[in-house]
């Protein structure tokens, strides 16, 4: 059984090292799996253009990076490409100068 089945997984410096092993396990549970990364070499070595991916090219210090690319998968969650019964979060946390960002989407039901 899957226990991640209908529910959308954002992971941020999900294309190598640790963060490819999360993607990669969240995705083998079952949820559909978006991965934020400033590296898209290092997402086409890891996942060979895996279907179940989707990757988005983001820089976690920008502001108007992170926003953006939140709207843009928002947008695809309201056109039903991605489908869930959960709310999906992610978060981008830095140490100093950097503020916390939590964005949260939620689906109807």
């Amino acid at each position: 059984m899957y226990i991640l089945k209908d529910k959308i997984a954002v992971i941020t410096g999900g294309a190598q090292g640790i963060g490819a092993a999360i993607s990669k396990r969240f995705s083998a549970e079952g949820a559909k799996t978006i991965i934020l990364d400033i590296d898209c070499n290092a997402f086409d070595k890891n996942f060979n253009n895996q279907k179940e991916f989707d990757f988005y090219t983001v820089d976690l210090t920008s502001e108007s990076n992170l926003f953006d690319i939140k709207e843009e998968i928002k947008i695809k969650i309201q056109r039903n490409k991605y489908t869930s019964k959960q709310c999906c979060n992610f978060g981008c946390n830095k140490v100093g100068r950097f503020k916390c960002y939590t964005f949260q989407f939620y689906i109807k039901q």
